[in-house]
């Protein structure tokens, strides 16, 4: 093992600035992972930064498989807009009326 090896990267340690549950996007400086457990507010809690999930889309939104997506106001969108931050690939294509889509973290 190199001397200078840290972790294998597939979670990253945040300080929770909100109460977070299993499973919610949590922005970490300029990225999106998923808590892994519940997380009160100002605790350390731990993110995934690898693999699919299937997470909230914004309403009304069509979402074509392969596409970057990015998260806006605790959202998937399918496009880049001022505040939005990169999230990964739609894993599926999902119709308007779908409340969720599965997105591929970018690792």
């Amino acid at each position: 093992m190199a001397k200078n090896y840290v972790q294998d990267g597939k979670t990253l340690t945040f300080i929770a600035d909100e109460n977070y549950k299993s499973g919610d996007m949590v922005r970490v400086g300029d990225r999106i992972v998923i808590a892994v457990t519940d997380t009160p507010k100002d605790c350390a809690g731990t993110g995934l930064a690898e693999g699919v999930f299937t997470l909230a889309k914004k309403s009304g939104e069509t979402i074509q498989a392969g596409k970057r997506v990015y998260v806006y106001d605790n959202h998937v969108v399918a496009n880049n807009q001022a505040g939005a931050v990169p999230l990964g690939t739609a894993w599926e294509n999902a119709e308007g009326k779908a409340p969720f889509v599965a997105v591929k973290l970018f690792g």
